[in-house]
Parts: C-alpha cells; sequence; structure tokens
C-alpha cells in the first residue's frame, strides 16, 4: 500500500481519532485548560484528523456521506490557522462527541476497503457492498 492509497489515508485518521481518545482517557477538560503539553498534544490530534481527512480522495469521500468531510477538515484549519483563538471547550466536545461518532462511520468504511483490496490481490471474500 502507498501513502497515496485512500485505505492508507483512512487508517491514519482512525489513528489519531483513536490517539485523541487515550487523550481525553488520561486527562481532563480542566488539564486542557491547565497543562499546555496536554493541550498542543489534543489540539495536534485533533488537528491531524483533519488534515488527513483533507488528504482523502474525493470519490471517497462522496462514498461515505454519513462522514461529515467538510466539518472535519474546516476544525483542522480553525485550529491550525485560527490557533490563539481556539476553544477549549469546543476541542473537549469534539474529542469527546465527534470522535467517537467518525471512528462508528469510519471503522465500516475501512472494512470495505480492505475487503476490496483483499479481492483485488486475489483473496476470496463476500462482496462489501
Amino acid at each position: 500500500m502507498s501513502e497515496r492509497d485512500p485505505l492508507v489515508r483512512l487508517l491514519h485518521m482512525r489513528d489519531y481519532a483513536e490517539a485523541a481518545l487515550r487523550l481525553r482517557e488520561r486527562g481532563s477538560r480542566r488539564l486542557l485548560d491547565e497543562d499546555e503539553m496536554y493541550s498542543f498534544s489534543m489540539i495536534h490530534a485533533v488537528a491531524m484528523i483533519g488534515q488527513t481527512a483533507g488528504q482523502v480522495h474525493r470519490e471517497v469521500q462522496q462514498a461515505a456521506p454519513d462522514i461529515p468531510w467538510t466539518d472535519i477538515i474546516g476544525m483542522r484549519h480553525r485550529l491550525i490557522h485560527g490557533y490563539e483563538f481556539v476553544r477549549h471547550d469546543v476541542v473537549w466536545e469534539t474529542v469527546e462527541i465527534d470522535v467517537p461518532d467518525l471512528l462508528e462511520r469510519l471503522n465500516p468504511l475501512i472494512e470495505r476497503l480492505q475487503a476490496r483490496a483483499g479481492r483485488a490481490s486475489g483473496e476470496m471474500g463476500p462482496d462489501p457492498q
């Protein structure tokens, strides 16, 4: 699999989403305000979800309209370009509510692409449709 493979991008998105959830489990909303390194880590994880989402091929995005691609990418832009105005309550809410929802939607898409990749490489399996 090459780095340009849509499956690789989606796997990276999942990795960053899972990292954000691990950070949430290890900290708290209050820590997000009080600990600069924790804040930087959480913001970076969320921004990387958006960065990677922006690299997913348009066709793949269109095949998964239940994933809010524009919102995810927009969040990345706000975090990176408006860093001095980042609201920690929005970041926390994103990780608390939106990231688990994203994983629920992302995992079936990843499974479908993995199934297609398996059939393309000669593996036999059920049609992912």
